[in-house]
């Protein structure tokens, strides 16, 4: 059954005004490490322009304002990613209390239809991805786009025939991330899936272990594991 699509965000629904302003810090980090990256880039290729002439005081300026620049990214990076991976760390603990408080206020009917061995891995698995796409990713997100318009920004400030023609070729490169991106989301829903599976049929072994072991149904009980985990290994293999 394919499950209703959540906003972004109301996954900021259990979190307080401090905490959704240290995200937003995280992001504005990861924001201007793109914009610093960007500049150290263009100053890299102004040190190879400078090496080439016997100017020192050129080379000088150069290398401290790329050194300086390297500083900035090294701050924001360090503020982005330790800001984000807090608020993420923050929610986790929040929505795994909320999650088993939610399970075990369902009604008996509920649990007929939702395989109770599997409910352990669907919360660890279902909150680790929410915490990754609040966490380190979201920044990492920010880094990117500020990082695409700066440096398109800077492109058509210093050159904008060349930053022109590179813009020809955005279309082609954006279809194949959109396929790529599809694709990854498939390949995660699938193995994901099959992850629950086994969590519940190793719930269910666990559970009456001894009886396994009384009919000696080790090898059995092995192989219709491994075999449920079959899935899942493909879909790592074509992530």
């Amino acid at each position: 059954e394919k499950l209703p699509k959540v906003a972004f965000w109301a996954l900021f629904r259990y979190a307080t005004a401090g905490e959704v302003l240290l995200f937003m810090s995280g992001v504005a980090g990861g924001g201007l490490q793109g914009v610093a990256q960007v500049i150290m880039v263009i100053a890299a290729g102004e040190a190879f322009d400078a090496a080439g002439t016997a100017d020192t005081d050129a080379i000088k300026d150069v290398v401290l304002k790329f050194v300086l620049w390297s500083l900035v990214a090294l701050v924001t990076g360090l503020f982005q990613s330790g800001a984000c991976l807090a608020f993420a760390e923050i929610q986790k603990a929040r929505m795994r209390k909320i999650y088993c408080e939610a399970v075990l206020h369902q009604d008996v009917a509920w649990f007929d239809t939702n395989n109770a061995g599997s409910l352990p891995g669907r919360i660890q698995n279902d909150i680790e991805v929410i915490a990754n796409g609040l966490g380190d990713k979201a920044g990492l997100l920010a880094l990117n786009i500020s990082m695409f318009v700066s440096g398109y920004a800077f492109g058509f400030a210093r050159n904008w025939f060349i930053t022109t023609a590179m813009i020809v070729c955005f279309p082609f490169m954006a279809v194949g991330a959109a396929v790529m991106g599809k694709a990854m989301a498939d390949f995660q829903s699938e193995t994901q899936g099959s992850y629950n599976k086994a969590g519940s049929v190793a719930e269910e072994i666990l559970g009456a272990i001894r009886t396994v072991v009384s009919f000696g149904a080790e090898n059995k009980e092995h192989t219709r594991y491994c075999d449920v985990l079959i899935p899942a290994k493909r879909g790592g293999i074509k992530s």
